[in-house]
């Protein structure tokens, strides 16, 4: 009798274990939904993966500001620059996932994953995307004297002496460096490599013929084409981008399948409450589908481009499998 009433105990109290795990984890759940409620109750940090001065930075801020003013909290822009954005990537993985920590990585978080071996992070398991926010489209320009008025005249050029054309990116690994190859492989040339420190450092030497071809952002190719020093050929993108509206497409100028603009998303650390990620998006988007904020965008030469949560993670796996296989084709090896 005591052996049968002592088996109903332990039946009971094994009953009361399986409850209490759904228990605790429902109450985990209300506690990070009460929290959510509640955000911000302090300053957010901004991770700004790349030095002061170039577009990362001055997109970061453009966002951060905004979004204090939304959030009601300062939104402190932290400058993390150093291996084309990964020391700052590092530090997000690292941090609560809280929502006091955000950050805005490139379409290099993308072609790092294949690139680079031994990554101390994994973009698809350790961040949660909040929203695309912008891209910005590549301009392939050439030099002003270079014998080719049009992009399929300079394919014809490139097919005819493969190698003997070089082509200039921000280096190895770079976003530019990565679209050309992708060019390379669906327009069926070879160009050859000339990689610099950074793709506007590359420029004079396009300007003055040393390099034929390069992939750069309007910002930087706009004056330069406008006094006519350097002949722009087409826009990597699926549209006409608004600042240089004369100048077509790549698949208006005959060649489809390249649209690989740079484009920029605001990730959070994995396991952050979705109730902070929507809040996150919400103000975001409302913030990029302002006419302000798009005559801003246009000034550094972007569009702006705002997602769902869902949207935006789904972006980021297809566009790390679509570099995956321009690196790998294309043999791409990080210096």
């Amino acid at each position: 009798m005591s052996r049968v009433r002592s088996t109903g105990v332990g039946l009971l109290l094994a009953g009361a274990v399986v409850l209490a795990a759904p228990a605790e984890s429902i109450a985990a759940q209300n506690r990070a939904q009460a929290d959510a409620g509640a955000y911000p109750q302090r300053p957010v940090r901004f991770i700004i993966p790349y030095p002061a001065g170039g577009a990362t930075d001055v997109l970061s801020r453009l966002v951060a500001e905004r979004l204090a003013a939304r959030l009601g909290q300062p939104v402190v822009g932290d400058n993390r620059g150093g291996a084309a954005g990964r020391i700052g990537l590092e530090l997000l993985s690292k941090s609560p996932p809280d929502g006091y920590t955000i950050s805005l990585p490139s379409s290099g978080m993308a072609i790092s994953v294949t690139l680079i071996p031994h990554l101390p992070y994994n973009p698809l398991r350790d961040f949660a995307p909040v929203s695309l926010v912008a891209d910005i489209p590549a301009i392939i320009v050439t030099p002003a004297t270079f014998p080719a008025a049009t992009l399929k005249e300079f394919i014809a050029l490139a097919k005819a002496k493969p190698g003997a054309y070089l082509y200039g990116s921000g280096g190895v690994g770079a976003t530019n460096h990565i679209i050309a190859e992708l060019f390379q492989l669906v327009a069926g040339v070879r160009l050859t490599h000339v990689p610099y420190k950074s793709a506007a450092g590359g420029l004079p030497d396009v300007i003055s013929g040393q390099i034929q071809v390069m992939f750069i952002g309007p910002p930087a190719a706009a004056p330069h084409v406008q006094a006519g020093r350097l002949r722009a050929l087409a826009v990597v993108y699926h549209k006409r981008f608004a600042g240089m509206p004369d100048v077509p497409t790549t698949a208006e100028a005959g060649l489809p399948g390249v649209d690989s603009p740079t484009w920029y998303a605001i990730v959070v650390p994995a396991g952050t409450p979705k109730a902070i990620v929507g809040r996150l998006n919400s103000e975001i988007v409302a913030i990029l589908k302002s006419p302000e904020m798009a005559r801003q965008l246009l000034l550094i030469g972007a569009e702006p481009r705002p997602l769902s949560p869902e949207e935006s993670a789904a972006f980021i796996r297809r566009e790390v499998d679509r570099w995956a296989r321009v690196i790998k084709a294309a043999n791409v090896k990080a210096e």
